[in-house]
């Protein structure tokens, strides 16, 4: 009996190892028909499928209580093809490049006076845009900040901003730059698109194919590289307020990083 305990532990631990090698799961499907997904705390909105009347994607936010999206009526043909969040509301930026903002409690949304082709928040509730000025040479963006105007120094085709406001910039080759105080230092690797979570966690989406899209990739400061993020593929990345990384794939899926296990896996170290 004791023989046959210490097989049927062997076993379990076996598969448990091969399972937690392979990330088999880290992963989980949450949501489908996503162009566009934005997380604060207990909120959620994204801009989805079917198109909305001006080819759009239609508006969506969550409810956490009943764990299921509701469209956004407050405004009738809403749609957008950028939404994020801050501490005080939702943003969203359109097809024809206009933002509107919708604050906490409010139903109505608030057109905005200024044009943006690329719209991001901030753990520390910046809000960035991109918009004209281009640079000549390559047609990159400037890049602004709601309250405090244009950041010098740089252009991007997709900007993230860390919790002290440091931007991070993208650039139409796909290479990467920081903003560090007055000047920027360029970032090694490619990306398609960047998120920052709490802590000044940042992941990429990289220019490396993968199922779903592009590998997902993490910074480390430390030695300053890139770590893949195994089992998972995506087009846009986005975390919530724990860091656990919601990844859209090409085809419009949203799979959300488990909670459980990303931290410890014995065959990490053992195999």
């Amino acid at each position: 009996m004791k023989k046959v305990t210490q097989y049927l532990l062997f076993v379990f631990s076996f598969l448990f190892s091969i399972n937690c090698l392979l990330d088999l799961d880290r992963w989980e499907l949450f949501d489908v028909d996503t162009y566009s997904l934005a997380i604060k705390g207990q909120r959620m909105i994204k801009a989805g499928f079917p198109f909305s009347i001006f080819g759009d994607f239609t508006v969506y936010h969550w409810d956490d209580t009943t764990q299921t999206w509701s469209q956004d009526v407050s405004e009738p043909d809403l749609g957008a093809q950028r939404v994020a969040l801050t501490s005080t509301g939702a943003w969203l930026r359109t097809g024809m490049f206009s933002v509107k903002n919708l604050p906490i409690g409010s139903t109505t949304w608030v057109s905005m006076s200024l044009n943006a082709n690329e719209l991001k928040t901030s753990t520390n509730d910046d809000v960035l845009y991109l918009s004209f000025p281009l640079n000549p040479a390559t047609g990159e963006a400037s890049i602004f900040k709601v309250n405090s105007g244009i950041v010098s120094g740089a252009y991007a085709n997709q900007i993230g901003a860390d919790s002290t406001g440091q931007v991070w910039a993208l650039a139409s080759d796909l290479s990467i730059k920081r903003q560090q105080g007055a000047t920027w230092s360029i970032v090694p690797g490619l990306a398609r698109d960047v998120t920052i979570g709490s802590g000044d966690i940042t992941y990429i989406v990289s220019n490396t194919p993968e199922t779903g899209g592009f590998k997902i990739q993490k910074w480390h400061e430390s030695n300053q590289t890139w770590e893949t993020v195994p089992g998972i593929g995506g087009i846009g990345i986005t975390l919530d307020s724990n860091n656990h990384l919601y990844v859209i794939t090409s085809s419009g899926e949203v799979y959300r990083e488990r909670g459980f296990r990303t931290t410890f896996c014995p065959s990490k170290y053992f195999f």
